[in-house]
């Protein structure tokens, strides 16, 4: 009889049992969910002062901000931080110049 794994339930068919390609295709649908809603990225042009809230209604209060980077390489981020409220993040610190900001986000589990 089939397991099920713990963390995104796909089906392990016992080592006596068929394999289904309707099995194989419904883990695959499942690991491809998982992964495109792991991580985010987020592209803020222009960037001239904090606050700055995007909204995005994929960003829930399981992200967490992985990397910042910034186009304009005199710029310096300080101070940051984010909060996410009703699929907004709001980006909050101090930003010493005009910038790009290119932000990734991914979901802690």
């Amino acid at each position: 009889m089939a397991s099920y794994t713990t963390n995104l339930n796909l089906k392990k068919p016992d080592g006596a049992e068929d394999i289904s390609v309707l099995d194989i295709n419904n883990n695959y649908d499942i690991l491809d969910a998982a992964v495109g809603n792991s991580c985010i990225f987020i592209t803020i042009s222009n960037l001239t002062a904090l606050p700055h809230t995007v909204a995005n209604s994929k960003i829930t209060a399981n992200h967490r901000v992985t990397d910042i980077v910034l186009s304009n390489t005199s710029a310096q981020l300080s101070d940051w931080a984010f909060t996410t409220a009703s699929g907004a993040l709001t980006l909050s610190g101090t930003i010493s110049a005009t910038t790009d900001a290119f932000i990734q986000l991914s979901k802690c589990y």
